[in-house]
Parts: structure tokens; sequence; C-alpha cells
């Protein structure tokens, strides 16, 4: 077991067994529970009540606390937390203290509170064991060896360093079983041991804030004063030049920094840097031979940005960056007294091995400078009153900048550059019950740890290009997809496998097919995904076509609505007036005819006796010249004229009554129902 330094203080976690990592995961569970009501810091509390209890009915002090701690925890807490919390135990009446003896002792008739119950501990033990296991599968998978002890130690190493809140320095030795963790943890699909990588991260997240001392005070925490300005990759990342975790991360980040009162800005000079890069890949299109030797490039060309593409962003650029919330401020003039040494400034952001890229040099020199100048001295010690601080996610100048801050400039405040995970981090545990994306955090980790050495990148780039064609190959020649995960996985794993860092005998034609699978892969699955985003617009447009359509119709069936009612209204009415119409005429039809008939029955004999009595004296008047007859005349004239009579009764009887009454009948209706 190994105890790491920093600058707040020592910070350990048991890299040989998984104490610490079960340890980690308590942490999280605790935070989430009512330890904050016992101050920033009280996820600790039940750590220091269980050594206290651990210490039986004898005195203690607070070293022997600390030293409990680490032997059942396998985490190691800064003394000044330690003690901090045991106060808070007196206060609760838990503890005595002698001044005498400046020792503790147990007050009467204590009962401590349980921390976790025995099956709560072993099923976090078992999952962090099977996560383990998990990890030695994969290993082996790739034809490496990884022993348990390895494992642990490379899966602490990666939380704390590389997803945590800078509790220690990365190694300089061995990093292999890191990006080992690494490759592993970006492989998992299982939700459950996603969950449980989740929990370890921010339980060493809030380790981390054991070793800040912002977080040993109860004033309130903001940024509410402090400007933080982005760096080149985190810039180039939030435009979405990177993996894609990376740029969650950086998203998630950034919103996460801002939600807790910061300013989010960036310098003219960072802008110009962006758009030097940008432009040097513009120009790259014209000599495809090297286009994928940088990763920019192999970003832009693995989503498929063409040359022109790419202009426009650079003529859009600072209106892109503006559109994410970022302000453009300009970088501060120089004063007549420089509060920094320029040149040891530019040795300390320059390469090691002397081959800086002097371009990159003098626009990172420029940013260094600028946030010095605005914070012209202030030197606090708290990263939430540093008045301006630049992050990054480039962790070797972060280093650097650190040591050059430290060393060379004499100053133990706020280095004026750091990492952006650890920003975000200590945004998020002000309020560490916030649920936010840890996944991201720990995908950007990994993406980044997976990344092969530019070496290795370069001369796997230099076979892929002779692989796929005899010819001198073109941009368009190179497939964008090739250069995925699949092949930066087989690449790294290679590389951390070869003895002493001796690359030459790294396998390119595995990685070769490794890449033309995933190629083909994605090929198939960016194919069904066309197809399904396909059918789904088909139903989309279904949906907005019927909906569309039944609009029409409706519209149709309002507008002539009106119309219609009004006109079945009418005939409506109109039906009632003739039903009204037909009743009365059927009604004075029936009486009309009655009185018709009777009128004709007492027309008739009258008529038949007139006609009888008028043929008669007009007989008498022609008798004397027709002579006798053997006839009597005024028999067959009243017998003709009754016999006429009847005929005529019978004619009229019948159609007569019926056509007056049903006409004299139609027309009282009408006069009665007008239409």
């Amino acid at each position: 077991m190994s105890v790491r330094k920093i600058p707040d203080g020592p910070a350990y976690i048991s890299n040989k067994d998984m104490s610490g990592l079960v340890t980690l995961s308590f942490l999280k569970a605790w935070a989430n529970n009512d330890s904050m009501k016992m101050g920033r810091l009280g996820f600790f509390y039940p750590l220091v009540l269980s050594a206290i209890e651990a210490q039986g009915a004898k005195g203690f002090k607070d070293l022997a606390i600390q030293k409990t701690i680490q032997l059942r925890s396998g985490i190691l807490l800064p003394l000044p937390v330690v003690m901090e919390l045991i106060k808070l135990a007196q206060r609760e009446g838990l503890l005595g203290h002698s001044k005498e003896s400046k020792t503790y002792f147990l007050s009467n008739k204590v009962e401590f509170p349980q921390i976790a119950s025995t099956s709560e501990q072993d099923k976090i033990a078992e999952d962090i064991d099977n996560l383990v296991s998990s990890q030695i599968e994969f290993a082996s998978s790739k034809n490496l060896t990884l022993e348990k002890d390895e494992a642990i130690s490379g899966l602490v190493d990666f939380l704390t360093v590389y997803a945590g809140l800078k509790v220690v320095k990365p190694r300089d030795d061995s990093p292999w079983n890191e990006s080992l963790a690494a490759c592993f943890i970006q492989s998992i699909k299982d939700p459950v041991q996603q969950e449980v990588i989740d929990n370890l991260t921010k339980g060493a997240v809030l380790y981390g804030a054991a070793f800040v001392k912002d977080f040993r005070n109860e004033k309130e925490l903001t940024f509410s004063n402090t400007t933080v300005y982005l760096d080149t990759p985190v810039v180039l990342a939030l435009l979405n030049y990177c993996e894609d975790s990376e740029g969650q991360f950086a998203s998630e980040a950034v919103d996460l920094i801002r939600g807790a009162g910061a300013k989010i800005s960036v310098y003219e000079s960072t802008v110009d840097e962006v758009k030097n890069i940008l432009t040097n890949s513009y120009n790259s299109f014209q000599n495809p031979k090297y286009w994928l030797d940088y990763e920019i490039n192999r970003m832009i060309s693995q989503q498929g940005i063409t040359q022109g593409d790419l202009w426009e962003r650079i003529m859009t650029l600072e209106a892109d960056i503006e559109s994410l919330g970022v302000n453009i401020a300009r970088n501060p003039d120089a004063p007549l007294d420089y509060p920094i040494d320029i040149n040891k400034l530019v040795a300390a952001i320059s390469d090691k091995d002397g081959s800086s890229d002097s371009t990159r040099v003098k626009y990172d020199e420029k940013s260094i400078a600028s946030i010095a100048i605005e914070r012209r001295g202030n030197d606090k010690r708290s990263l939430f009153n540093c008045v301006s601080v630049m992050v990054t996610t480039a962790y070797s100048s972060v280093r650097s900048i650190a040591k050059w801050w430290r060393n060379d400039e004499d100053n133990i405040g706020v280095p004026p550059l750091m990492g952006l995970r650890e920003v975000a981090n200590s945004c998020w545990l002000i309020h560490p019950n916030e649920d936010i994306s840890i996944r991201s955090s720990v995908l950007a980790a990994c993406s980044s740890l997976m990344k092969p050495s530019d070496k290795v990148f370069k001369d796997f780039a230099a076979y892929y290009r002779d692989a796929i064609s005899v010819d001198k190959p073109t941009a368009d020649k190179l497939p964008s997809l090739v250069f995925g995960d699949a092949a930066m996985v087989a690449l790294k794993l290679q590389e951390i496998s070869t003895e002493k860092g001796d690359t030459t005998d790294i396998d390119h034609e595995m990685v070769f097919n490794a890449a033309k699978e995933e190629a083909d892969r994605r090929v198939e699955l960016l194919a069904n995904e066309k197809t399904e985003v396909l059918r789904k617009q088909y139903e989309e447009d279904k949906i907005i076509y019927e909906d569309s359509l039944r609009k029409q119709l409706q519209n149709e069936i309002d507008a002539k609505v009106p119309a219609l009612a009004e006109k079945i209204g009418q005939d409506l009415f109109n039906d009632k007036i003739e039903s009204l119409k037909s009743y009365r005429k059927n009604q004075l039809f029936g009486i009309f005819k009655i009185v018709f008939r009777l009128t004709i029955i007492i027309i008739t004999i009258p008529s038949v006796l007139l006609l009888s009595h008028l043929l008669l004296n007009i007989y008498d008047f022609f008798a004397p010249f027709f002579g006798s007859s053997e006839y009597d005349p005024e028999t067959v004239i009243n017998i003709s004229c009754t016999l006429l009579g009847v005929i005529g009764f019978k004619i009229s009887i019948d159609k007569v009554p019926a056509l007056c009454a049903n006409k004299l009948s139609a027309w009282i209706a009408n006069m009665e129902y007008p239409s």
C-alpha cells in the first residue's frame, strides 16, 4: 500500500484490496441522506463514528481515529477533516474530552447508529467483485494477463486520477492497467455494472472534497464573482470536433459550472487559435497523404465534414461560439509591471523534448498571461473567489502550469489553468444530491486514455494508406469510419502490452481488420438507422397528411354547415307547412265533398222537374203541327227527363264534388298556410 502526496495533504485509497472501492460506494450513498446536515463534509461522519466505536472504553486521540479509518475503510482522511468531525461527535454528546491527557473518551450509554447493514455491505462488495472479475475477463479476451490486485489498482487509479477530484497525481510508472481499466469501462453495457461505476465515480469525487479546503468551511460556495475561460480543446469539444463522449462531457461540465454562477468566456486569442487549427485542417484537404495523421483531422473525417463545410464553419466560428452561451472577451493589455515571468512560463508550456509547437506555445502563453493580468496579484487560495481561471482538457498542460505556478512563481494559490473535470466536480460537490450525468465524465476520461500515442497512430495511418491502395490516396478515398473506437482500442491495447514502449511489434494488420469490421458494422448500423428513420418519417408524414386531410375536410364542413343548416331548416319548415296544408286540405275536402254532393242532389231534382215542365210547354206549342200520338207525351217527357236526370246525377255525383272540394280545400289551405 502506497501513500501519494498532493499539495493539500496525503491521499490514500487502498489499491491492494476492495476496501477502498467499497468505501467509495458508501460515500455516494451517505451523501444522498441526511449526512449533509452534519456539514458540507458530513458524508464522512459515519466513518468517524465507526472508528470511534472501535476504540472501546479507552481514551484516544484524533490520530488514532485517522489510522483506524484507514485500516477499516481503505481510505485516509486528512487530519483536519477528522478533527472537525470528532468535534461534531462531541457536540452530539457522543464524546468527552480530557484537557490534561488531550484525549477523547466515550460518553456513558452511547448508542452508535449502524452505518450500513451487513446485507448492504455484502451487496456492494459482491457488485464490485463482479466488476473486477469482468475486468479480468475483458483483459483475457484481449490476450492480456491481468491479476486481481492489478485490476483493483487500475480501477482505483483510474477513478481517483481521471474521474475524481485530483486526489492523486498520475503515475509515470506502469500506467498500462489504468488504460486497460479505461478500455474496460468504456466497453461496459450491463446497466448494473454501469451503475457501480457511476457510484464509484461519485464516491471518488466526494473523497477528493476532503482535500479541498473550500469544502471544510460553512460559507456559501459560488462562482458568481469568477469568470471561467475555456481553453482551445474545450472549445473544440463544444463544437463537436471530438469523440461523442468528450463532447457530451464538455457540454455538461460547462453547464454545471455556469449553473454554479460562473461567467463562461473565451479569449479572442483562443478563438484565433481555434480558427488557426481549423484553417490548417482546411488546407490539409489538399494534402491527403497526411490528412489522418492528426486527431482533429480524424474527427473531421469521421463526421463526414467536407472541405466546403469546414470553410463555412471557419467563417461562422465566432457566431457558433456565442450561440453556445459563451462570451468572447478581449485579452487584457499587458501592464508595465508584468505579474509573471514570461520566459519561465514559455519553458513550462513547451514540450519536454524541445520540439515545441511555437504557434501553440504563443497562444497558450497569451492565455495564461491574460489570467495572471486579470487577477492582478490576487493569490487567493479558493477556486471560488480567484477572479478568473482557465479550464482545459489537456491535463498534461494542467500539471505543467501547476508546477510552474508553485515552483517558479512561488504561488500556493489557485493556478491560472485547471482541468475542466476538476472544476466541474468542484461545482457538483456544492450540491452532490443533484442528479448529473457522471457517466459522461467517466466516458470522456476513458476516451482520453484510450487514445494511442501520436507515433503509434501515425504508424497505423501510414500502414492504412498502403493497405487500401497502391496509388496515392485522396481524401475521398479514405473512409471516415475506419478510424473509430475499435481501431483505437486495438491500437491502445497493443501499445500498453509492449515492453518499455517498443511499438515496433504492433500488429497493424490485426488493427486494420478490426477497423474494417467496425466500418462494416457502422455502415450496416447506419443503413438500419436510415431505414428506421425513413419508416418513422413515413409514419409521421402519414399522420401529418391524415391530420391535414381531416382539418381540410373539417374546414370545408364548417364552411358549408351554416348554409346547409339554413337549407335543412328551411326544408324542415317547408315540410311542416306542407304537412299542415295537407292536413287542412284533407280536413276541408271531406266537408266540401259532402256539401257539393248535397248541392248536386238539391239541384238535380228541381232541374229535372223544370226541364220536364219546359219540354211539355214546348210540346204543347208544337202539338197542333204533329197530330195525335199513340203515346202519352207527358209520360214520355217525364220518363225521359227522369232518365236524363239520373244519368247526369250519376256522372256528376262521383267527379264534380271531389274536384270542386279538392280545389276549394286547396285554395283555403294555401290561404291559411302560405309558403
